[in-house]
């Protein structure tokens, strides 16, 4: 597989491990060769559907890892757009790499030291306004979803938490 390199740094595993990691199980699952929006989104719903006061969220507004597990392609994947983080071996594209960057800011707003799945949810969802950040955003109008009424509920619950 051929990488491309990129100039913005790969934020560290150690910012989001479990959601990064369950993103990287997806792929591989779906013999994809690295992580993608759509993996950290089915990988960021999957944990906050854990948390009682995310379920609600998720839950008022029809998302499920189940039907966002349908919504991502099973194997079409573009190599050359991939980027390898040497320091966690996990190979991303540009735009999962923007949204961890993403996440890390989201954490830092809510005075949080360890980036937390809600916030990669968080970023995920920032893509209705920034295209550089992916799809995701379009994944979650396919199963339904309002995705700025989520991104205000899902703002509203991690200010709670």
């Amino acid at each position: 597989m051929q990488s491309l390199l990129l100039p913005a740094p790969m934020p560290p595993i150690r910012s989001a491990p479990s959601t990064l990691l369950l993103a990287e199980h997806d792929a591989h699952d779906r013999g994809q060769p690295f992580v993608d929006v759509g993996h950290l989104l089915v990988a960021a719903v999957s944990e906050c559907a854990v948390h009682r006061r995310f379920r609600a969220v998720l839950d008022a507004h029809l998302v499920s890892v189940t039907a966002l597990r349908a919504s991502l392609p099973s194997n079409s994947y573009r190599a050359s757009f991939a980027t390898y983080d040497t320091d966690a071996g996990i190979v991303c594209t540009p735009a999962a790499m923007r949204v961890l960057a993403r996440s890390m800011r989201h954490a830092a707003t809510a005075s949080v030291v360890a980036v937390q799945p809600q916030h990669v949810l968080l970023a995920l969802l920032d893509g209705v306004d920034d295209p550089a950040l992916g799809d995701a955003h379009l994944r979650l109008e396919s199963v339904g979803a309002d995705v700025r009424r989520l991104r205000r509920a899902l703002r509203r619950a991690t200010r709670r938490a």
